[in-house]
């Protein structure tokens, strides 16, 4: 039915036709949305690792989505990347105002920053 008044409003003259232009943009726009429907398939495949069980039961308790889920393992996987014996790996440095090694300053090197 669309087809049918579309088709009548061109023969009127009260619609201009699409343009090569809004041909081409839309020929883009599938192009793209099909190479980010296959990047998904494989980014849900590659999530489905039983790796990743642990982090996507406290993911499904924060109710993130997949891509969410992909955007966070890549920046903290593996967690034990983050820990020296099940603790956090913490650095004492002399400080740069008190040189006394009584006044240590403390870095946490499980911070995500030391990590990226």
């Amino acid at each position: 039915m669309v087809a049918r008044e579309y088709n009548e409003a061109l023969e009127f003259g009260s619609a201009t036709g699409i343009s090569d232009e809004t041909r081409e943009l839309a020929y883009i726009i599938c192009l793209m949305h099909s190479s980010e429907a296959r990047l998904e398939e494989r980014l849900l495949k590659l999530l489905a690792d039983p790796l990743f069980v642990p982090y996507h039961r406290v993911f499904s308790k924060c109710m993130f989505g997949h891509r969410s889920r992909a955007w966070i393992l890549i920046r903290i996987f593996p967690f034990s990347k983050y820990l020296k014996d099940g603790k956090p790996i913490i650095d004492y440095t002399i400080g740069q105002e008190k040189k006394d090694p009584k006044h240590l300053t403390k870095k946490n090197r499980s911070g995500a920053s030391d990590k990226l």
